[in-house]
């Protein structure tokens, strides 16, 4: 499953990405595999989050990037 969690346009320019991603396993659930990202049609440099649960546990992660945008597009 893919879910985006939030949406933002920004008009052309350096922006500096930053955010922080907390994942934790349902009741019921034995393992949970989560990656994270940022996505662009520009290209974002930085890391992706992947974590991997097993059992009734809880996780939190920082995710940082940075990205230039030429055009509004992007």
């Amino acid at each position: 499953m893919t879910q985006t969690v939030s949406s933002v346009t920004l008009p052309p320019g350096q922006y500096v990405l930053s955010g922080d991603i907390a994942v934790a396993t349902a009741p019921g659930e034995d393992k949970l595999f989560v990656v994270c990202g940022f996505v662009s049609a520009g290209t974002v440099h930085g890391n992706a989050a992947t974590a991997t649960l097993s059992g009734p546990n809880q996780f939190r992660m920082p995710l940082h990037g940075d990205i230039t945008t030429i055009t509004p597009s992007e």
